[in-house]
């Protein structure tokens, strides 16, 4: 078994498609075949059914992708690590990012990466804290900077560190009628439009549960979409409210047209981690990157009480689901 030949099998594995996988590789379809034909002779098994949708994994796909991401991740910071003593300030960076922490705690972590390490790159995948979680234990990330939402037993293969607390807010935009209210009931809110995050359900989840637990009706009228500058949009038009990250509002130059519901039960609290794998040490790049990442984190929000114990870390949780 060698390395290309699982960068080969998780260019199909990803894709779905020998001629979009070849094309990434830089191969001819017929050769990418054969590679993979060699890895299957190899292992003694078949790991791609091939129909009329594409390449199917099998089971045995499915049980090497895991390993193979694992396998090429440590191949990636070997190298990283060597060029490292050797004196060569290069290599990537791989790291995921939850929503909240891209829009001032990642710029300027790596603002300050490139002045301290100017040769390294980086690679940043935002996404929902589960999937970033579950890729980082696969190998694909160095690290992870966000806010899972449950993090009191973290999986023992991580090494877990509060690094800054944020917290979930309702807006209208000015005009909207209940943002001149000095107190909003769980009423009111049931009977407005809405703009939800599509690509974050657990933020649609989580209003669901706040209304069931208040014993109303969770809003019906609502616009589910990926994407945040319509979110916007609908909120500054002044007819619809929306749920936002604090940390997120803080850098809109439409801010003063924006206004906070008060007095509503949506105001939650969520710890924000650093969290990476307990038996890969950070290559020196991705240790720099999170060092920079804490600081940013410290000046933001000030000291949080970091921990790698998974007793402790149920009393620094607040409010998350």
């Amino acid at each position: 078994m060698e390395i290309r030949q699982l960068k080969h099998f998780l260019a199909i594995y990803e894709r779905r498609h020998y001629g979009r996988a070849a094309a990434h590789v830089g191969l001819s379809q017929s050769a990418l075949t054969k590679s993979i034909a060699k890895l299957e002779s190899t292992l003694q098994v078949k790991l791609f059914e091939r129909g009329r949708y594409g390449a199917v994994p099998t089971p045995f796909g499915d049980s090497l992708a895991n390993r193979a991401k694992i396998i090429l991740a440590e191949e990636r910071i070997a190298g990283s690590e060597i060029s490292e003593l050797k004196g060569a300030s290069r290599g990537t960076v791989y790291f995921g990012m939850g929503f909240s922490c891209a829009h001032r705690i990642v710029p300027k972590a790596l603002l300050r990466l490139a002045k301290s390490h100017p040769g390294v790159s980086a690679i940043a995948v935002e996404g929902t804290s589960r999937d970033l979680v579950e890729r980082l234990l696969q190998g694909e990330f160095d690290f992870v900077i966000g806010s899972p939402p449950d993090m009191s037993d973290p999986d023992p293969e991580l090494r877990v560190e509060c690094v800054f607390r944020d917290r979930d807010v309702i807006v209208a935009g000015r005009g909207h009628p209940l943002a001149r209210r000095s107190d909003v009931s769980i009423a009111d809110l049931a009977e407005q439009r809405w703009a939800v995050s599509h690509r974050y359900p657990e933020m649609l989840r989580h209003i669901q549960k706040v209304f069931m637990a208040e014993g109303a009706e969770p809003p019906k009228a609502m616009v589910r979409t990926d994407s945040l500058a319509l979110m916007l949009a609908l909120v500054l038009e002044g007819n619809h409210l929306a749920l936002f990250s604090e940390e997120f509002l803080t850098i809109q130059s439409d801010l003063a047209a924006i206004r906070e519901l008060r007095g509503c039960p949506f105001r939650r609290v969520r710890t924000g981690y650093l969290i990476h794998r307990r038996r890969t040490r950070l290559q020196p790049a991705a240790a720099a990157l999170a060092g920079h990442a804490r600081a940013v984190c410290q000046e933001l929000y000030g000291p949080v009480l970091a921990t790698t114990d998974p007793s402790s870390l149920a009393k620094t949780v607040q409010g998350v689901d």
